[in-house]
């Protein structure tokens, strides 16, 4: 895990790493002092801060802690400051994505539901929504996850995730939709220095024909006329084979 923070440089080093698990809370401890050699930083303004090594954790939320050892401070020093809040951290047992509908209709309106079971309804909410089409038939739905510790639920249901109102898409195609989620350092007032956000994907929707009769749940259908062979047979609209009417062919 790696913490970073704009109030930090690429002269600052970091020392005295340490990791304190208890319960669903995660608490990382650090020394930060600057290099008084000679250091060439890069142009572009970048975030930075300590990375460190954790074990694997069970599912669930851990909120995170940040202790910084205070300057100045000798090789001996042992007082750190009073711990920080960082943020929630999502453990899950699956973290990959799904997607609701898989196909639907086309030039029609719809809402695509994004679901992952490393979010549930009560703690985090997103914001930023946006999405993209391509022209080689690629959708990009980008979010940033927004964390609310403090709430008091009942149940945090899982999975959970982004909704996005799609307008009506074209007939004929199969896009690959992909999940891209931005941190929320993208929208501060002072931008975090650029990342490689990496897009995931997450399913094949199908855009089918629109039909020109949809019928109801309790449609009814009537024939009228010779069936020689005595037998009506169609497709209903969930694709199995079905016979609606049985006559006996006419003298």
């Amino acid at each position: 895990m790696r913490l970073l923070n704009n109030a930090f440089g690429c002269a600052d080093r970091f020392d005295s790493l340490s990791v304190d698990i208890s319960g669903n809370r995660i608490t990382l401890t650090y020394r930060d002092s600057l290099d008084t050699g000679i250091v060439i930083c890069p142009l572009v303004m970048m975030d930075y801060g300590p990375s460190f090594s954790i074990s694997p954790l069970a599912p669930g939320y851990y909120e995170v802690y940040e202790n910084i050892y205070s300057p100045p401070c000798g090789p001996t020093c042992g007082i750190p400051a009073p711990p920080v809040y960082v943020g929630l951290l999502a453990v899950a047992d699956d973290i990959s994505w799904s997607m609701r509908p898989d196909t639907v209709d086309a030039n029609t309106p719809f809402t695509l539901d994004l679901p992952n079971y490393a979010y549930g309804n009560c703690f985090v909410g997103f914001s930023h929504l946006s999405y993209s089409v391509t022209r080689s038939g690629a959708i990009f739905v980008t979010f940033t996850p927004e964390y609310y510790p403090m709430r008091n639920c009942l149940v945090d249901l899982h999975p959970s995730g982004p909704s996005f109102p799609i307008s009506g898409l074209p007939a004929g195609i199969e896009f690959a939709v992909y999940a891209v989620e931005q941190p929320a350092c993208v929208y501060d007032s002072i931008p975090c220095g650029p990342a490689m956000i990496l897009s995931q994907f997450v399913d094949s929707l199908v855009v089918r024909p629109a039909a020109a009769i949809m019928p109801g749940r309790h449609a009814k259908v009537r024939f009228d006329g010779v069936f020689p062979k005595g037998v009506i047979s169609g497709y209903r609209m969930d694709g199995r084979k079905t016979d609606f009417a049985r006559r006996k062919a006419r003298q």
